[in-house]
């Protein structure tokens, strides 16, 4: 006498085992986590520093929380400019002492993402672990001293930063161009 196994439970069992096994159809790759690019880079100038400022990056390209960000880089491009300022000519007789007025710079064409990404270099990073310390309230902030020409002709500089994750990383953000000012430098041996 021979015992036999009951069939039914082990049917149940393999129908349950088929039904976990996922769905059919293609595998498709992982959807990469891809941070949105900043839209918000601002550059200003306080004294012989350059003050760059932007959103803190919080989304993906999908519009979900951005988590991991392994460093936001910061890229320039420095150009001459070939054009000096002149002095424009008084309507009147100026007073003693009163510089004539200095008429603007001609404004620069603007660059493309392309021509950007082909001339700037990246003139530094922001790491992972660094930027809570570089935050200010909801903004990144980064400062750049303020270069100048061998030849003594006016700068202009480009601005723009790449949100980088461990996928990969934003599209460049909106850039940003200024012409610094010359800052009179600090009397050194000042006495009362």
């Amino acid at each position: 006498h021979s015992a036999s196994v009951p069939l039914q439970p082990l049917v149940i069992v393999f129908r349950v085992l088929g039904i976990a096994c996922g769905k059919r159809g293609d595998p498709r790759a992982p959807i990469p986590v891809i941070p949105k690019a900043t839209g918000d880079l601002v550059v200003t100038q306080r004294a012989s520093k350059l003050s760059l400022s932007w959103s803190y990056p919080a989304l993906t390209t999908a519009g979900r929380t951005l988590t991991n960000i392994r460093r936001v880089s910061v890229y320039r491009y420095l150009e001459e400019i070939t054009a000096t300022p002149t002095a424009t000519a008084p309507a009147s007789t100026p007073e003693p002492g009163v510089a004539p007025a200095i008429a603007p710079l001609p404004p620069a064409p603007p660059l493309t993402a392309p021509q950007f990404g082909k001339l700037s270099h990246r003139l530094d990073s922001i790491e992972g672990a660094n930027l809570p310390g570089s935050t200010s309230g909801a903004k990144l902030v980064f400062e750049d001293t303020v270069p100048h020409s061998t030849s003594g002709r006016p700068v202009r500089l480009t601005y723009a930063v790449v949100t980088e994750g461990f996928d990969a990383k934003s599209d460049w953000s909106n850039m940003v161009s200024i012409v610094p000012l010359d800052v009179a430098v600090p009397p050194d041996k000042l006495v009362a």
